[in-house]
């Protein structure tokens, strides 16, 4: 993976050799280990057969189980070939033992470079061209890690035009004839490649936020200029770390060019085009090369482009069925308004729209106009905007068109009525060419009726439910070739009926008779229905006047409230109405000359109880939370008291019937000395 550093090092089989750095900050080539494509034993017991299975192979001298004199090398090949447009920092052959015959005896290990091609035989063995310099670490007997420096020679291979290396192991000439000196090597090793690739050259340049190709000369009217371009690298690591260099120029002043590095990110790097360059009427180029820190790319070919700062003159807009005035067209016909700027020969666009509608743009002519189809949704005033484009993209001011869409759809006229009785509608046509009205009342089904020779049509509606106090009409014409005009939708006000309702009399106290009278502006009132408080419902005739009445008694204090629905003779019902009134409580009156209320006394004393309800028998008092009751005559009582202690004390009262209708609780309070 490649990351930024100050210095390159390559590890080698002497150590570490530092780099000279390059010009633009350093990074860390790329590392892999190529492996065998093929390997061969060779046999000189079996000097016209190689072996290649397995996972060891036998170097130097050995004898077998029978005693028998062997002397073997193995014959490893490397894929090189993606190297060959690389940069070969370092490369190790890296070879693993797996036993040695005899401690005792010195490694006599050597690699060297053989001709490739051909399978190797004992009675056929390659040439072996180069010596390979390398370990000679003699520290264990048996070793997982020698090392052999193959760089010269893969750099030579591949400026030679090789694809590949083919390595012998063998022990020295001197000793390879001595059993002591056989060695056996694991089959897998390996070389370690430190290298890297040139970047790809940049490809896919383009201006505005990566949105437009550099496919010709283009044209800008903006200063702001963002320019990018796909940065890639054929090494494992990718684009980590790099950089990308624009260079920008002035077509007509090579000397002005200008260079910019920039981070890539994601496989693109992207920068401004120096607004300070820019002026108006001249043609720039911009091109940009990829950097590692080892190694560039080429540069990409230039992308050029054009100023045009100059805007167009503001576009005129005209109409033959869309006028300011307003005596043709309508919601849902179609109309063209067509663009022009005069004497303008750069033109390329219009961009327009309709209040309230999202823009469109359309192509001008080579006389600079254009001619579009708008058709409005919406009956009223209205306007739409336009500006001229040219190639560049400078826009013109807008301009602004104003007309106005007179309504097709079927006017109604409806005066409020009441629920039960028939009103009269009339419809009004506003298509040319409308042959019949369709209308829903109330979200029911479609009914039809013929347009008139005046263009009208009447017809009778009744709302006969009171959930309808706004009666909804939806009405719209139709030509005989079966155009429809928009639909009109209003609404006719119903008046419900909703009961009077009078509580006679206006103060109501507990335990009193009262009078409620229902009434309606209906016709034909046979009945009430009604609910007292979240009781009910409960029915009532009503007299011939369409009036009712009933008497209720007070039982409980507090708000009280009646909602009534009057039912006609033809079993429509009202609205309904609604009253509240308020029963008194008529909390008892306490009295006492010995303490009085929110006052203090001492000694014995007396407290008198007096109140208003009819055919009270009783007081039922808690003093000081003890509970007691003390009988009345003639709606009256007393209460002796002697007090056990000091301070303060609280006496609570109400009146109670014989029938058990109990009063509103008299508070009272008292302080004893």
């Amino acid at each position: 993976m490649k990351l930024r550093t100050v210095l390159v090092a390559v590890a080698t089989g002497a150590g570490l050799v530092a780099l000279a750095p390059p010009a633009v900050a350093a990074t860390v080539p790329s590392a892999v280990d190529v492996y065998p494509t093929g390997w061969v034993q060779t046999d000189s017991r079996t000097p016209h057969e190689g072996v290649s299975g397995g996972e060891t192979a036998r170097v130097g001298a050995w004898r077998d189980e029978a005693g028998k004199h062997h002397i073997a090398k193995a014959y490893f090949t490397f894929d090189i070939g993606r190297f060959a447009e690389a940069t070969v920092y370092s490369a190790q052959l890296r070879l693993r033992e797996q036993a040695a015959n005899d401690c005792a005896a010195p490694r006599a290990t050597e690699v060297w470079l053989v001709a490739s091609g051909g399978s190797p035989t004992w009675a056929d063995q390659p040439v072996e061209q180069v010596r390979v310099a390398g370990s000679e670490d003699g520290r264990d007997c048996v070793s997982g890690a020698l090392r052999w420096d193959v760089a010269d020679l893969a750099r030579q291979a591949l400026a030679d035009g090789r694809t590949s290396l083919t390595f012998a192991v063998r022990i020295s000439a001197a000793h390879e004839g001595d059993v002591a000196y056989g060695r056996t090597y694991w089959t897998r090793p390996w070389v370690a490649v430190a290298y890297n690739t040139p970047p790809n050259t940049p490809t896919d340049l383009t201006m505005g936020y990566g949105r437009i190709p550099c496919d010709d000369t283009l044209l800008f009217a903006r200063t702001a200029l963002p320019v990018r371009a796909a940065v890639s690298d054929p090494d494992p690591a990718g684009v980590s770390g790099m950089d990308a260099r624009f260079a920008f120029w002035a077509e007509d002043d090579p000397d002005s060019r200008r260079e910019e590095t920039a981070y890539v990110s994601s496989g693109f790097a992207s920068v401004m085009f120096p607004e300070d360059m820019l002026r108006d009427d001249t043609t720039f180029a911009w091109a940009v090369r990829a950097e590692d820190g080892l190694a560039t790319s080429a540069w990409s070919a230039p992308c050029r482009f054009h100023t045009d700062w100059v805007r167009p003159d503001a576009p005129t807009v005209t109409s033959s069925v869309y006028t300011p005035d307003g005596t043709a067209g309508g919601e849902g016909i179609p109309g063209e308004f067509t663009f022009s700027v005069a004497g303008s020969d750069d033109v390329v666009t219009f961009e327009y729209g309709v209040i309230g509608a999202s823009r469109a743009r359309v192509a001008a002519d080579a006389s600079g106009s254009a001619t579009v189809t708008i058709t409005p949704q919406s009956s009223g005033p209205s306007y739409l905007e336009v500006r001229a484009l040219d190639a560049a993209g400078n826009g013109s001011t807008w301009a602004r068109y104003y007309f106005f869409v007179p309504s097709i759809a079927p006017s109604v006229t409806a005066e409020p009525a009441l629920i039960g009785a028939d009103f009269p509608v009339r419809f009004t046509a506003r298509q040319e060419g409308a042959a019949t009205f369709t209308y829903r009342f109330l979200g029911g089904p479609e009914t039809t009726l013929p347009v008139g020779a005046d263009g009208t049509a009447e017809t009778t509606l009744r709302v006969t439910d009171p959930a309808h106090q706004f009666a909804s009409i939806e009405v719209w014409t139709t030509t005989a070739d079966g155009r429809r005009s928009p639909v009109t939708a209003t609404y006719v006000y119903i008046s419900l009926g909703e009961p009077i309702i009078t509580v006679t009399p206006d103060y109501v106290v507990l335990g009193s008779e009262h009078e409620v009278l229902f009434e309606s502006a209906l016709p034909d009132v046979v009945s009430y229905t009604y609910w007292l408080d979240e009781t009910g419902p409960f029915e009532v005739a009503a007299d011939a006047d369409g009036r009712a009445r009933i008497t209720l008694r007070a039982t409980a204090s507090g708000s009280r409230t009646v909602v009534a629905q009057a039912t006609t003779a033809d079993a429509t019902r009202s609205g309904e109405g609604w009253t509240s009134y308020f029963v008194d409580g008529v909390a008892p009156e306490v009295t006492s000359a010995e303490y009085p209320r929110y006052g203090t006394g001492s000694g014995a004393g007396v407290f008198r109880f007096s109140s208003v309800l009819a055919g009270t028998t009783e007081f039922r008092y808690v003093l000081d939370g003890v509970e007691g009751v003390v009988a009345a005559v003639d709606g009256r009582a007393e209460l002796p008291f002697t007090p056990t202690r000091t301070g303060y004390h609280t006496l609570l009262v109400r009146a109670v019937t014989g029938d058990g209708l109990a009063t509103d609780q008299a508070y009272y309070p008292f302080t004893v000395e």
